[in-house]
């Protein structure tokens, strides 16, 4: 049987080593991006302050997509609204929570106090990435969301916030099932061990799915 050049190509470990090649390029390229966005929030202040005291509020939260193998990555992004007029404030405090190739832990970041709704949720596999905005007439992915976007009527992840308060949102993990905000302790007691100024333990309180 005579072989064509292509068939030893294919054979050979060449092909494995562009497509490994692609894949880190077509990681790096989407990392870059989101970066650019604002989503690539790893970075924690370990002298972060927090007492009951403090006019300002600290969110704990994570995900977890290791055991869904149609993800590489996803990106949550809570933004503060107003409850009376279903708007979001512009200028007002936004997090994302994150697991991705380069970060898979806690976010810890200190927020204004309030009301906050999810915003846009981000899936990544290799170079490809899937953005969905919150159901509001202010919001598509060619456009994007306004700074004022009505987020009333629309089913979404809802959580308040006092100052002084810590609040522990809990892992959003997608898996084989339903994707849920689970409770791991263990990684709250971990991460409170390296930021001795917030004498505020963080209590689990998920999101809830709320139209308001």
């Amino acid at each position: 049987m005579i072989r064509t050049v292509s068939e030893k190509i294919q054979e050979s470990s060449f092909p494995a080593l562009i497509r490994a090649t692609y894949l880190y390029l077509g990681i790096a390229a989407t990392l870059v991006f989101l970066q650019g966005c604002g989503l690539m929030e790893i970075s924690i202040d370990e002298n972060m302050v927090l007492t009951p005291e403090s006019p300002h509020s600290v969110v704990f939260a994570g995900a977890d997509v290791k055991e869904n193998p149609n993800f590489d990555g996803i990106f949550l992004t809570f933004s503060r609204y107003d409850k009376k007029t279903q708007r979001l404030i512009p200028g007002a405090s936004e997090f994302t929570v994150s697991d991705q190739p380069l970060h898979s832990g806690l976010l810890v970041k200190k927020i204004e106090p309030g009301d906050y709704v999810l915003t846009s949720t981000s899936f990544m596999r290799t170079s490809l990435l899937t953005l969905k905005y919150i159901d509001s007439p202010d919001a598509n992915v060619t456009t994007g969301i306004k700074q004022d976007a009505f987020v009333g009527n629309a089913e979404a992840y809802r959580f308040s916030i006092k100052p002084g308060e810590a609040a522990y949102l809990g892992e959003y993990v997608v898996a084989v099932f339903k994707p849920k905000w689970v409770e791991r302790s263990e990684d709250v007691r971990a991460q409170m061990n390296e930021m001795p100024n917030i004498s505020v333990y963080p209590v689990f309180r998920p999101p809830l799915l709320s139209k308001e």
